[in-house]
């Protein structure tokens, strides 16, 4: 299992390299990433404020959107149809990329909250947040989108 290196994991899903059992870690990883952040606790958060549960219902909603539009284009960028080991690519790349999100966000995130100018925008409201969030989704399926298509255009060659 290939964990930073996307150059290595791309070069071995180029050349349609057995995925099939290869793959497996990479779904289990995902699932359960899926699973711990679906169960994490509030933190103590119990104010049932109407207007927190809206923008973090919208929030999700608009998550959830950019998601399957971007397994959409993943699909396209693949072929298609046509395209050949679209799970084994979405699950391996994306986990990959995810890593490597989740680090470099959390580390923009922690300086934006100690800085003056990042306490000041996002200190008021924890929905100030999730703008934030979805800039950060969006950059993250445009480029796992773009890794998949730079393997089906080298694929083509």
């Amino acid at each position: 299992m290939k964990i930073w290196h996307l150059s290595k994991l791309k070069e071995q899903l180029h050349l349609d390299e057995p995925m099939t059992q290869a793959s497996l870690p990479y779904f289990i990883a995902n699932v359960s990433i899926v699973a711990l952040v679906a169960g994490l606790p509030n933190f103590g958060y119990n104010d049932p404020d109407m207007f927190e549960m809206g923008v973090a219902f919208l929030h999700w909603t608009f998550q959830a959107i950019i998601a399957a539009v971007g397994i959409r284009l993943c699909f396209r960028a693949n072929g298609s149809s046509k395209g050949s080991a679209f799970f084994e690519r979405i699950n391996a790349l994306g986990f990959v990329l995810l890593i490597r999100f989740s680090i470099i966000a959390s580390v923009c995130l922690l300086l934006l909250f100690f800085t003056s100018l990042g306490r000041a925008l996002l200190y008021p409201v924890r929905e100030n947040v999730y703008p934030v969030l979805l800039v950060v989704s969006i950059f993250y399926w445009w480029r796992l989108i773009s890794h998949i298509r730079s393997i089906g255009d080298a694929k083509e060659v």
